[in-house]
């Protein structure tokens, strides 16, 4: 994966090019987000768990675990025009063909390879973790629903207002953003746009295959 500057050569006046197949170029679009920079690692700004209203910086929600986030700040989903955004993402997720199905194993938790958080600026107290779709609140058969993943720029009860919208310049019209397992950004675009997300990952990743079991197991299993 290469994370370079659009533009040519000899504009940049670097000596450098990079040359990427169509089908996996993808340019991010700064001007949705000017202070979330491509390259640079995410500042912390607090923002509010959706479930509980607790405080949170949002780097406590990015431990170095290997996994890649994709961040969505969905904007104000009280508002018509968000909601249809917020569930036309989530029937993409949701298709077989997206990276999010087609790079986690069969059978591993949905959120093992990559992780996706939501944020979004509508009041607190009239939403609910199931105005969102449910790539953004997996359901296990032990735990239930995960509650950990949907955030809420708003005033907390005693910590103050992290106004990330506001740090980082966010578009109202939603912005996607891919980080780094180390919390770099490596890309920034509409909401909407699950398909750049899925030529980002296919750029570099290789689809998961169910793993395959040893022929002694193969053979046991065959025993009644």
């Amino acid at each position: 994966m290469i994370v370079a500057k659009d533009g040519s050569t000899s504009e940049q006046g670097d000596g450098t090019d990079v040359s990427v197949s169509s089908k996996f170029c993808v340019t991010s679009h700064q001007s949705l987000a000017p202070e979330l920079e491509v390259g640079k690692r995410m500042p912390s700004v607090k923002v509010v768990s959706q479930s509980d209203a607790r405080p949170w910086h949002f780097q406590e929600l990015l431990p170095s675990n290997g996994r890649w986030r994709v961040v969505v700040f969905t904007g104000d989903i009280a508002k018509e025009g968000q909601r249809r955004k917020l569930k036309a993402v989530g029937a993409a997720l949701a298709d077989n063909g997206s990276f999010l199905r087609r790079f986690t194993k069969p059978g591993e938790p949905v959120d093992s390879v990559f992780e996706l958080l939501a944020v979004h600026s509508a009041p607190r107290a009239t939403t609910t973790i199931f105005d969102f779709p449910e790539a953004f609140r997996p359901y296990d058969e032990v735990d239930g629903w995960d509650y950990s993943k949907i955030y809420v720029d708003e005033e907390s009860n005693h910590e103050g207002h992290g106004k990330i919208y506001e740090r980082f310049g966010l578009s109202p019209e939603g912005v996607a953003v891919i980080l780094r397992p180390d919390q770099y950004v490596a890309y920034v675009g509409p909401m909407d746009d699950v398909e750049a997300l899925n030529r980002f990952f296919s750029g570099f990743m290789e689809g998961a295959k169910a793993p395959v079991m040893p022929a002694a197991y193969a053979l046991d299993a065959l025993v009644i």
